[in-house]
């Protein structure tokens, strides 16, 4: 059975910038702030327990109150004379990063009876570098890439069984920090 939340309030912004201060440099960065509350809700289900709870007031499940991104890339044309016409193209160095706020995945009372601030992602930092190398009038890309280079542990998501099954919460966890090699090619 699914209960519809009474009703809720939603404040926020979203700042975008994109600049080009020198012909070689592109910064991108947005912000994002958002403050998603559920209006009166007194006789919620608790997931885990099936028990009523007051959620009144409580933040969104899921959403983080603030997020910010950062780009920055290095567009460079590059001409190698010994080579033929079709090795000409561009090597593109582009740095992230990304700060994602604190994620309830479900109610903070949740964490009662089990391991304490299981359903909760703490604030991260994500850092990503990529250089790729763009030929062949831009249909084929050479790049190398690090993804979460500081290596944050990230809850991609979190289930809880509820009481009346486990009395538990599974945590899933995404990938440390990873490299790799991608080739492509567009016809």
């Amino acid at each position: 059975l699914t209960r519809n939340v009474p009703g809720a309030t939603i404040k926020g912004i979203e700042i975008e910038v994109k600049a080009r201060p020198l012909t070689f440099l592109n910064i991108d960065w947005d912000l994002g702030y958002m403050d998603a509350r559920l209006d009166d809700f007194p006789n919620a289900e608790n997931p885990l327990t099936g028990e009523p709870e007051d959620v009144s007031g409580q933040k969104f499940s899921f959403v983080p109150s603030l997020n910010t991104h950062v780009a920055i890339s290095v567009p460079l044309p590059v001409d190698f004379e010994f080579l033929p016409d079709v090795f000409s193209g561009l090597i593109q160095p582009r740095l992230d990063y990304t700060y994602r706020g604190e994620i309830q995945w479900f109610s903070p009372r949740l964490n009662e009876g089990i391991t304490k601030d299981a359903a909760l992602q703490p604030p991260m930092n994500l850092l990503n570098l990529r250089v790729g190398y763009f030929f062949n009038d831009n249909q084929t890309q050479f790049a190398l890439f690090g993804e979460n280079l500081l290596n944050q542990k990230q809850m991609v998501t979190f289930v809880g069984t509820g009481a009346r099954v486990l009395g538990s919460g599974l945590q899933f966890f995404g990938l440390g920090a990873a490299f790799g090699v991608e080739v492509s090619y567009n016809f």
